[in-house]
């Protein structure tokens, strides 16, 4: 086997290490009781925020040559249209320090958390959410753009939306198809009007700066891929619904995104046109922890094998 290439390295979600957080929907539904079965909440986390460099420099002794790294949308827009300079000034003291330790960050642009005033006028089920998105996205290529090549648009916009409007896993909790199929199809979308955004407004790469020209920008998402499996093969109906189940969760929004093919439960040819097939991808990053065995539009374990702390 060819390892040549292969780079080992550290992932992590802002709210997942920061800690003093920012006004988001993840702080407020952990103060919900009963909402996080096990009663843990993002603070303190890891005191990432403000023990970075400690962080980084335990990075460099391992030797790692990659780090992905998520910002907190919270925190550089907290409130509509209005952008905080030190934060962002803070995440370039972060990603400049990891560069001159031999790191090169993977920026991921949104891990599951929005800005409270983002959610409360709907999240990604808002008719607007693609172009406030954007907004937000202009913003830190104009800022970040100069420094950083490489990055993940969205994390998991399949578990997102699941999580959020089937399950009541993640705020805002409900249940409702609806909700559901539109988050996907307004989180595809600002994928692709991200990968526009970057490839295009990328400081001195889209003006040509000869000190610049051999930059490689690339964009990606992060793909939540399951190993879907019938619980009781020999079952037709647990056969017909672990295809339905796969389509469902995850080949429609990669579709989507990669292509701006939407499937009709997204929208269909109409979004489609309106997204314009193409390839919005230059590397594809896969998120793969399990399988599930189904019976159902639900998660299932197989009996008999062993499990983590996920199930």
């Amino acid at each position: 086997m060819d390892l040549a290439g292969l780079l080992i390295g550290t992932a992590s979600a802002a709210l997942q290490i920061e800690g003093e957080c920012a006004p988001n929907d993840w702080s407020r539904w952990a103060q919900i009781p009963g909402a996080i079965a096990d009663g843990s909440t993002p603070e303190p986390a890891t005191h990432h925020w403000s023990r970075w460099r400690e962080d980084n420099a335990l990075m460099e002794q391992l030797g790692f040559p990659i780090a992905r790294i998520g910002l907190e949308w919270a925190r550089i827009e907290p409130e509509p249209g209005c952008f905080d300079q030190a934060v962002i000034a803070r995440y370039r003291d972060e990603i400049a320090d990891l560069q001159a330790r031999g790191i090169e960050p993977l920026v991921t642009l949104h891990h599951f958390v929005n800005p409270l005033w983002f959610a409360d006028r709907g999240g990604f089920c808002a008719a607007d959410s693609v172009e406030i998105f954007s907004r937000y996205v202009r913003k830190v290529v104009a800022e970040l753009g100069d420094i950083v090549s490489e990055w993940i648009t969205i994390n998991e916009p399949n578990v997102y939306a699941t999580q959020a409007h089937l399950f009541r896993e993640a705020p805002p909790g409900n249940v409702s198809w609806r909700d559901a199929m539109l988050t996907l199809r307004h989180m595809a979308l600002a994928h692709i009007a991200a990968y526009r955004i970057i490839h295009a407004e990328t400081p001195g790469v889209e003006a040509g700066d000869a000190s610049r020209a051999q930059r490689r920008i690339q964009v990606g998402f992060a793909d939540h891929a399951r190993s879907f499996t019938p619980l009781r093969p020999r079952n037709p109906i647990h056969r017909l619904m672990t295809t339905i189940d796969r389509t469902l969760f995850q080949d429609i929004i990669a579709d989507a995104a990669l292509t701006g093919h939407f499937h009709p439960f997204l929208g269909g040819p109409r979004i489609s046109r309106k997204a314009g097939r193409g390839r919005y991808y230059d590397f594809l990053g896969l998120n793969y922890y399990s399988r599930t065995a189904v019976r159902g539009i639900s998660d299932g374990t197989l009996p008999g094998v062993p499990v983590n702390d996920l199930d």
